[in-house]
């Protein structure tokens, strides 16, 4: 799972990140097929790596049946209900989640992950400030939370949420993308266009991942570009693919032809 959330908030390159995810959940199941532990890691496996998104439902329901009682089993399966846009199923688990760890912060980043990208924006800002006030230096909850406030139209606590999250998580893809589209919508263009060049600055210096660069490009107004970068998400096996079904801040290019053939080719299942 270490490797798995590595290749998700893309620390670690696909190339990187993929044989040690597979490798490690292959392991897992030959030791003992009988702990959810091992289905989880092959249903991230299965999803972030392969793409096969019967293969991953599948082996996330064997994880919660071998493992009922586990939290992360309900994390991971509501993060592919939802990603598959089969929102109550992903919202029950979320909640779920949420009731077998109250006091942890994954299960509540979790639960508002899916409320955002189920449009509920104001339900997301409720789960992550109630995130924030049991652990003030969860760094991870401000980009979301930003990028929430923004399609409220509060720009000025979006701003200040997204800049909070550049300085807690320096170089990281995801705040830097979501600063990049929230300070765009604000009217803040030179500093969403100086973080974008930090945020392209990746791929000479590590790992770019293409899903990061179409979301910013989507939310700066240009749609032929981010189309070109989902094309790149799917061309280059980007952990990120699965997210392109329901993210909120791609609604803008999802018209764009490159972007339909893409959908087309990654066969989502309910489109």
């Amino acid at each position: 799972m270490c490797y798995a959330n590595l290749a998700l908030f893309v620390y670690l390159s696909p190339g990187d990140a993929f044989p040690l995810l597979k490798s490690a959940a292959r392991r897992a199941l030959a030791l003992d097929d009988s702990a959810g532990e091992g289905h989880t890691a092959e249903g991230m496996c299965r999803m972030l790596a392969y793409r096969d998104w019967t293969g991953a439902e599948a082996a996330f329901r064997r994880s919660v049946e071998r493992s009922p009682g586990s939290a992360d089993a309900r994390i991971f399966r509501a993060v592919f209900f939802i990603s598959m846009a089969r929102w109550d199923e992903g919202l029950a688990e979320a909640q779920l989640a949420v009731e077998l760890d109250p006091l942890g912060p994954g299960a509540r980043y979790t639960l508002a992950w899916c409320h955002y990208k189920r449009r509920e924006h104001e339900r997301s800002v409720r789960a992550l400030d109630e995130t924030l006030e049991l652990y003030p230096h969860f760094a991870l909850a401000h980009p979301l939370r930003a990028a929430n406030l923004a399609l409220l139209g509060r720009h000025g606590e979006a701003t200040d949420a997204a800049r909070l999250g550049v300085a807690g998580l320096p170089g990281d893809q995801e705040a830097l993308m979501y600063a990049v589209a929230v300070l765009s919508m604000a009217g803040e263009g030179p500093e969403a266009r100086e973080l974008l060049a930090r945020l392209r600055d990746r791929e000479h210096t590590g790992y770019l991942d293409p899903f990061s660069m179409a979301v910013a490009h989507a939310a700066l107004g240009d749609s032929g570009a981010a189309a070109q970068w989902v094309r790149r998400t799917y061309d280059q096996r980007s952990p990120s693919a699965f997210c392109l079904l329901t993210e909120p801040l791609l609604d803008r290019a999802r018209g764009e032809p490159v972007f339909r053939e893409v959908m087309r080719r990654l066969a989502f299942p309910r489109q």
